[in-house]
């Protein structure tokens, strides 16, 4: 997950983001709560344990999203839980629901152990959550070979537009590359991709503000001051 450009203590670059979103075929964040809770909305989760990825801004978006449908932070417990521990936390009753994404989150669908009561959860806030992405370190693009960059962004996109063009053989890769079961390989969805021509910097900005607002961030900044220049423009 983005920590707005800064990691380890240096200043990073961002040249591809990753959506988080509710459009169909592309949702890959769920709420999902424990099969046979009877919890079918989120005002349920009064009095529950709620988990969620561990850091600032999961937490802060689940906050928000909550507090929206009529549940404030102080009335439900979270929990921060790494990816591995949401199923088998769910399956011995340790949470009542987790804010889930892919692939454990069709995982824990497919093995009947949750069930989700809100897809595209992030997006309830603001449309096409840019959370997380790629970036390189400004020291390095500072001293690095522009040709080279600019064959990692042609790379990327050349990867983007694969994906849009054939998501069903993409998928195929993740069973090989992220260890996705091949029996939830297909029900798995893909997320939504911005290659560095794409970026929306305004939704990119309300993101930061939401999270500078909220304390998630030291201070409000820019995301102008951490997209990566693009040193493929001048062919253009």
């Amino acid at each position: 997950m983005f920590d707005i450009g800064h990691v380890a203590g240096k200043k990073h670059l961002v040249f591809c983001v990753n959506l988080y979103s509710n459009t169909a075929g592309h949702i890959t964040d769920h709420l999902i709560v424990r099969r046979g809770s009877g919890i079918t909305h989120l005002s349920q989760l009064r009095g529950k344990k709620v988990a969620s990825f561990p850091g600032s801004v999961n937490r802060i978006f689940c906050f928000l999203i909550l507090e929206k449908h009529g549940v404030p932070r102080d009335t439900y417990e979270y929990i921060e839980l790494l990816p591995t521990d949401w199923q088998p936390a769910l399956q011995t009753g340790q949470i009542d629901a987790v804010s889930a994404i892919e692939p454990s989150a069709t995982q824990i669908i497919k093995d009947k152990v949750g069930e989700s009561i809100f897809p595209g959860f992030y997006a309830d806030l603001m449309p096409d959550v840019p959370l997380a992405g790629h970036w390189i370190s400004a020291d390095f693009y500072s001293r690095a070979n522009k040709k080279q960059i600019a064959a990692i962004l042609d790379i990327y996109d050349k990867t983007i537009d694969f994906c849009r063009k054939d998501p069903e053989t993409a998928k195929k890769y993740l069973t090989k590359y992220a260890n996705v079961r091949e029996d939830i390989q297909t029900d798995v969805n893909l997320n939504l991709w911005e290659k560095l021509s794409e970026i929306d910097t305004s939704q990119f900005q309300k993101f930061i503000d939401i999270l500078a607002e909220n304390k998630a961030l030291q201070s409000k900044v820019s995301i102008r001051d951490y997209i990566l220049p693009d040193p493929r423009a001048s062919r253009r």
